[in-house]
């Protein structure tokens, strides 16, 4: 069966895009997902046609409420390292990403957020530790693109901070 939908009109610039999800194999009842756009009648149009396209491909994310900062809490409560490791994973994405982007729907997290991210935390940090903090919100972000939370992994197409090695007194790119 393909998947079908339709819009309606919300309010002046509001439209509510609502579109099936085909039917629960546990249960059998039929399943739909419903979005809330801002804009014109032919955004909506455009994004109802690109979610049933996400669907029929099947590579559709259903749209979730979850913040990153509480993604990160799941993720650091289930990631198996040992106790100084989950530790230091704790300071990083609790001390420099949840303050900045935890209240950010986890789906919305983009490319260009981290970039911003990142920018802000130089001359606060080594450019080491920044690029840990990529590191470690890329593992993270990761467990939630497998668990099917988002679509893709946006640090993948962040800008990751550049590391200055040492090698005998001299600095190299």
């Amino acid at each position: 069966m393909r998947p079908t939908g339709h819009i309606r009109q919300r309010s002046a610039g509001s439209w509510e895009v609502r579109y099936s999800l085909g039917k629960d194999s546990a249960s059998g009842t039929r399943r739909t997902a419903t979005t809330t756009i801002r804009g014109d009648r032919k955004a909506a149009e455009r994004e109802l046609r690109a979610r049933l396209k996400s669907v029929d491909d099947n590579v559709h994310v259903a749209p979730d409420k979850i913040t990153l900062a509480s993604w990160v809490e799941r993720w650091l409560a289930s990631v198996e390292v040992g106790p100084r490791t989950a530790e230091r994973y704790g300071q990083l994405l609790r001390g420099h990403v949840v303050p900045t982007l935890g209240a950010k729907r986890l789906q919305a997290v983009r490319a260009s957020d981290l970039d911003a991210l990142y920018a802000s935390l130089r001359g606060k940090m080594s450019d080491r530790t920044r690029h840990h903090v990529h590191v470690v919100l890329g593992t993270c972000l990761r467990a939630a693109a497998r668990k099917d939370m988002l679509v893709r992994n946006p640090v993948a197409n962040a800008t990751a901070p550049r590391v200055q090695r040492k090698i005998e007194g001299e600095e190299v790119a």
